[in-house]
């Protein structure tokens, strides 16, 4: 506004100077040319005002989206961070669970093979014990026909060696 009055102020003295009409023609002039200058000022500053408020509210929009990127870049991270987290505690967790079966295995190891023996012993009694029962019955079920005589010899001579063995062991004095 203080530039307003100085640009009229200035002209004034121009048409002064000059030398115009009568004064009221410069006056009126004088005015005209005022009123001309302050509309195009005015027009000026509310076309570079509407720029402003327009620039602000472009700035204020890239704010909000900086600011929501920000939040969005932050809750990302924090998953980030959550899901290390909870992988780190899986693997840890796999570790000694494959650490404890490492160690266990030669226990179980042991105990299949001391259960193993333990049952092995008591499948070979009643396998022997079921062809013992086969050899001495007189209508084997299991054993055919043409093997018989073989057995026979062979019982024979297990009844033999047994006469043998109890005729050559020194008689106990008590």
């Amino acid at each position: 506004m203080k530039q307003t009055w100085m640009a009229g102020i200035l002209i004034l003295a121009c048409l002064m100077i000059g030398g115009c009409g009568t004064e009221s023609e410069r006056l009126a002039n004088l005015a005209d040319r005022t009123i001309e200058m302050q509309s195009q000022q005015n027009s000026t500053i509310a076309k570079t005002t509407t720029e402003m408020v327009e620039l602000n509210r472009e700035i204020q929009t890239e704010r909000k989206e900086l600011t929501q990127g920000y939040k969005q870049l932050e809750n990302d991270r924090r998953d980030l961070h959550q899901l290390r987290r909870s992988e780190l505690a899986w693997a840890e967790s796999f570790q000694s669970l494959a650490i404890t079966i490492a160690a266990s295995m030669p226990l179980f190891l042991c105990a299949y093979l001391v259960w193993a023996s333990t049952r092995g012993a008591n499948d070979a009694e009643l396998i022997n014990e079921v062809l013992m029962q086969e050899l001495v019955a007189k209508q084997p079920r299991l054993i055919a026909g043409p093997n018989r005589p073989a057995i026979e010899r062979h019982q024979r001579s297990v009844e033999s060696e047994r006469i043998g063995n109890s005729n050559n062991q020194p008689e106990r004095n008590n």
